[in-house]
This record gives C-alpha cells, sequence and structure tokens, in this order.
C-alpha cells in the first residue's frame, strides 16, 4: 500500500509539472503579445497625423481610399485600434471561442452597423500588410 502511494504521489508530482510547464509557455507567448500591443497601437496612431503612411501597406492613395470608405484618418485609425485591441483580446482569451462576436458585446453592433462592412477589405488590407510578422 506504501508502494502505491508513494507511485501516485510521483505520478501528480510528475503531472504537476508537466501542467506547470505548459501554462508557463501560454503565460509568456500571452504576455510578449500584449507588451508589444501598446508599441502596436502607438505605431498604428500615426496614421491618423500622416495617412500617406498607408502607402507603405500597400495602399497606393491613402486619401482617396479614406475618402471611398467616407473615414477620416482619425476614424480609420479609431477603427483599426479597435480591431487590433480586439484582436489582441481574442487570441489571449482563454473564453475567445464563445466570445467572438457574440451579440451581447458592443463589438457585434459595430460589425454589423452599415459602415463596417465596406471597411473590412480596407483594414483587411492594411493588417494584412504590416501585422502578419506580429506575435
Amino acid at each position: 500500500m506504501e508502494l502505491f502511494l508513494s507511485v501516485m504521489a510521483v505520478a501528480v508530482s510528475i503531472a504537476s509539472l508537466i501542467w506547470t510547464a505548459i501554462t508557463a509557455e501560454s503565460q509568456r507567448k500571452n504576455a510578449a503579445v500584449v507588451t508589444n500591443h501598446t508599441n502596436i497601437i502607438n505605431v498604428e496612431a500615426q496614421i491618423a497625423k500622416v495617412p500617406s503612411l498607408l502607402r507603405f501597406h500597400g495602399i497606393t492613395d491613402p486619401e482617396m481610399a479614406l475618402e471611398q470608405h467616407g473615414l477620416s484618418s482619425e476614424e480609420f485609425v479609431y477603427l483599426l485600434n479597435s480591431f487590433t485591441v480586439a484582436g489582441t483580446f481574442y487570441r489571449t482569451s482563454p473564453k475567445r471561442k464563445t466570445m467572438l462576436l457574440a451579440k451581447v458585446y458592443y463589438r457585434y453592433n459595430m460589425c454589423s452597423s452599415s459602415h463596417s462592412p465596406c471597411l473590412a477589405p480596407f483594414t483587411r488590407l492594411y493588417q494584412q500588410e504590416s501585422l502578419s510578422g506580429s506575435p
């Protein structure tokens, strides 16, 4: 009986060690994403001041593109930052599968608004180009 209890104690200890290692790695990755998040937001905010920066992301005529979508550069940056924040949240949240665009969240209303569908290609073009390499 003592041998059985000793073996069980060792097995539980090993399982705890493995779980701790997995959890620590997950926390490390999430911390890296969140730490980098503030820097990304600050860089994206520069677009509001200098809309021509969008040309570095494949948008050849930024002023015309913004005008076509009925956006000021500040509104575009707001939406871009909002999607960036949401992306970080959904990547790091343990409940991400159940909350993605749930009707109870204000983001659902934002994405359902008549203004948002026309923005998808515009923000997607920017984000594919600029954020594809971010952690």
